[in-house]
């Protein structure tokens, strides 16, 4: 810290100032970075959704399966919201391993923090409650 230019030889008000300075920034600065890419995160995903859901709608009416088409959509999406790429890709690997289902899709809907993302899960869990 003392060793920017010449602060050494600053009244000593001026070296505690750019100490309290410094640890403010060194606070706040993580938490301001964290924010700004969650939030970039979720408007890549908000962005890329509606391609998204219109895909896997083409899957599964083709005949696919939900996990199939899941994967099928995280190989297409991912160029256009790599955020979105992997929580398919998440999901999918949840779908597989979990005994309920219905928790990997809550899981999604949860990672995501969107409305649109919760509603269309809510309605995949419905579909599989009632066929």
């Amino acid at each position: 810290l003392f060793l920017l230019g010449g602060l050494a030889q600053q009244p000593a008000f001026i070296k505690l100032f750019v100490c309290i300075l410094v640890a403010y920034g060194g606070f706040y600065a993580p938490i301001l970075y964290v924010n700004n890419r969650a939030t970039k995160r979720k408007q890549s995903i908000q962005l890329a959704w509606p391609d998204a859901l219109d895909l896997m709608l083409i899957c599964v009416e083709s005949g696919m399966s939900v996990e199939a088409a899941l994967r099928k959509v995280a190989d297409e999406i991912g160029t256009q919201s790599v955020a979105l790429a992997e929580e398919f890709v998440l999901t999918n690997a949840e779908l597989s391993y979990l005994q309920d289902r219905r928790v990997a899709y809550e899981n999604l809907a949860s990672r995501t923090g969107l409305d649109s993302v919760k509603a269309v899960t809510q309605a995949l869990v419905q579909a599989e409650r009632y066929g």
